[in-house]
């Protein structure tokens, strides 16, 4: 789950989740919008306070070039010479 749609569901404001994981309100805003990912204690510790809900999975996207691997369920570049990208399979 995306964070801005679990702050949504949670009707809770950025300043209030901003202080539940030891952040600032401009750092949340960031996150929600896409904008930044988090670091890995931020990351941490939104994992947590979701219960799980929202995690690094939320902010991985694919970029051009990457294929699914055959669960489809994730991403997994692999990066040729003259940086190309491949499936890793």
């Amino acid at each position: 789950m995306k964070l801005k749609d679990w702050l949504k569901k949670k009707q809770m404001t950025q300043a209030a989740f901003a202080k539940l994981v030891g952040s600032h309100q401009v750092n949340v805003c960031r996150w929600a919008n896409g904008d930044v990912v988090p670091s890995i204690p931020s990351l941490e510790k939104i994992s947590k306070v979701t219960a799980g809900a929202v995690g690094l999975k939320d902010w991985q996207k694919p970029t051009p070039g990457e294929y699914p691997t055959k669960s489809k369920s994730a991403w997994c570049p692999t990066v040729l010479k003259g940086g190309k990208h491949a499936a890793k399979i």
